[in-house]
């Protein structure tokens, strides 16, 4: 709090001067605080349906497809709107779209907690994924860019962190709410059920953080580049009387300079949707010429391949473990001892009135969510230890090839190694995704990076798209075909991995 004790006169300060100048305090605590459901939100968001499958299945009579309709609705709408929200943040600054953005989300997942049948749910978990991309995102963002220099990585390590507790609690909610399978008629014999108070709940974060927004101030950052310094100068002065709790007037900085870059005249304060469309366009040509092309396609195939193999698994465990322990329930022939695929089957041959009608929702089932994906938050912490030793590409090697042994062990394994062995693959491979997204930051200059980490993630969540929809067609009848099928697709990227140079790309321009 001192560090904004010492005037710099008349003389225009810089943004990072500036922001060191507003000091580091109360402002701070609470832009972390509110990081705790601002983490949560994207992820719960997409895998709040997963939990409720089983349950959901039988309240509203839904096949493998359309659950897979129901697992892949968000994704399909953050692959819509990704591009979008971009020109929006860089138009209209952040806090009034982090405040619209969640508070939309929120009302469109309560909106999907109440829909009766499948088409309307769909389309409001569309939507919703639509609305949360932006959000989660530009918060982010934001984070970076009110954050002094000196504490702005702990503050997107600490959304990391946050992310994966978000990601423990979430099973515990259901694991709270789900198994009792209560029931409330609320009118015309409509039915409220515990899973619908779930999916309710999991839209609580985004509430949070559209009120809490609202209250924030926008990105100085952002007012910078557009030349709005009088209103950025305010902005410091906030962030100073919040930390300090001075009045604004003692704030050591009277002028700020100027961020836009100078060949931009003041006619030419905002870009048309057009303008970015054609800059995005000219981004993503260059992306298709040497020297990118190769290893941008290379690191697109990685992508795609490790975040839809992650994905084919973890959104269908709770409908795997489900209908495995339904099928021990009602089917004396099934026995824990038997592989999975084997148990699998059998499941299938109960008709769908009978699976519903011995349905009970074992508590284990979240219980074994939470114990993977406790794994996950383990995995975080081993890959910060490991950067300062190993490279990216060869950790990517390493995580990419022992998930494809783990794969092909996972359908001849009995159930008591099946956590075990998919805690181990699902860690791995957040740690592949891990990898990716820093060998794009180390390799790619500046000028295409934020263009090919967006196409980046866009081939992860058009892979999870096709991955839904394979294993819902397939699980049942060719089970082995999946696991086949992984272990085959992240062998292949354990071996093309090798090939990644890990030398920066250097351009003339």
């Amino acid at each position: 709090q001192k560090e904004g004790s010492d005037s710099i006169g008349n003389e225009s300060a810089d943004f990072e001067t500036a922001l060191s100048k507003a000091g580091y305090g109360k402002f701070n605590y609470l832009i972390l605080l509110l990081t705790i459901p601002a983490a949560s939100s994207s992820p719960w968001v997409t895998a709040a349906m997963s939990f409720v499958l089983p349950i959901a299945g039988c309240d509203i009579s839904l096949t493998s497809i359309d659950k897979a309709w129901l697992n892949s609705a968000p994704y399909a709408g953050m692959i819509l709107s990704a591009f979008f929200w971009g020109f929006l943040s860089d138009t209209y600054g952040r806090q009034r779209l982090l405040t619209y953005g969640f508070l939309v989300d929120s009302m469109l997942g309560i909106c999907a907690s109440f829909s009766p049948t499948l088409w309307p749910m769909v389309f409001f978990k569309f939507m919703s994924g639509i609305m949360i991309c932006g959000p989660y995102s530009i918060f982010m963002a934001y984070i970076s860019e009110v954050f002094m220099y000196k504490y702005r990585n702990f503050a997107v390590s600490t959304a990391g962190i946050f992310s994966a507790i978000g990601n423990l609690m979430q099973p515990a909610l259901a694991w709270l709410l789900i198994p009792p399978n209560l029931t409330w008629t609320l009118w015309d014999g409509y039915d409220y059920s515990t899973w619908r108070i779930f999916l309710f709940i999991s839209s609580v974060p985004s509430l949070i953080c559209g009120i809490a927004s609202a209250f924030c101030v926008e990105s100085p950052k952002f007012l910078l580049e557009k030349g709005r310094k009088e209103e950025a100068l305010n902005v410091f002065k906030t962030i100073y009387t919040i930390n300090t709790g001075k009045p604004n007037s003692t704030y050591p900085v009277h002028k700020l300079h100027d961020m836009r870059p100078q060949a931009c005249s003041e006619n030419e304060k905002e870009k048309s949707f057009w303008k970015v469309l054609q800059n995005g366009g000219k981004q993503t040509f260059m992306l298709l010429k040497p020297p990118f092309i190769y290893r941008a396609l290379l690191l697109f195939f990685i992508q795609l391949g490790s975040v839809s193999s992650l994905n084919a698994i973890r959104l269908w465990l709770p409908q795997i473990f489900s209908a495995i322990d339904t099928a021990s329930t009602s089917n004396s022939t099934t026995s824990e001892d038997q592989g999975l695929c084997v148990q699998l089957t059998e499941s299938a041959k109960n008709t769908p009135e009978a699976t519903c009608e011995n349905m009970v929702i074992n508590p284990d089932l979240y219980m074994n969510m939470i114990f993977i994906n406790c794994s996950g938050l383990l995995t975080q912490a081993v890959y910060v230890v490991l950067l300062k030793y190993v490279q990216k590409k060869r950790i990517m090697t390493v995580t990419t090839a022992v998930s494809a042994v783990c794969m092909i062990a996972l359908p001849m394994v009995s159930m008591k190694f099946v956590v075990l062995l998919t805690a181990c693959t699902l860690s791995l491979l957040n740690m592949t995704f891990f990898c990716v997204i820093g060998t794009i930051v180390e390799l790619f200059p500046t000028a295409v990076r934020a263009t090919i980490l967006s196409l980046t993630m866009m081939c992860g969540r058009i892979g999870i798209l096709f991955a839904n929809i394979g294993v819902a067609s397939i699980m049942y009848t060719h089970c082995n075909a999946i696991f086949y099928t992984t272990f085959t697709l992240l062998a292949v990227i354990a071996i093309s991995s090798l090939f990644l140079s890990a030398k920066p790309i250097t351009t003339k321009n």
